[in-house]
């Protein structure tokens, strides 16, 4: 995640047992831990216009 100057502060990450985390369910639930880390991203100041 970045915080309000554009530096990298934290990171997200999803783990569990090979048989719940497929590829295709990696593919699935990738799209939302993105979106997660922009939202924290975001709450902690970050503008992608700056």
């Amino acid at each position: 995640m970045l915080d309000h100057g554009g530096a990298v502060v934290a990171a997200l990450s999803v783990s569990g047992p090979a048989y719940r985390l497929s590829a295709e369910r990696i593919e699935r639930i990738t799209p939302e831990v993105v979106a997660a880390g922009r939202e924290i991203s975001r709450r902690m100041g970050f503008w992608r216009d700056r």
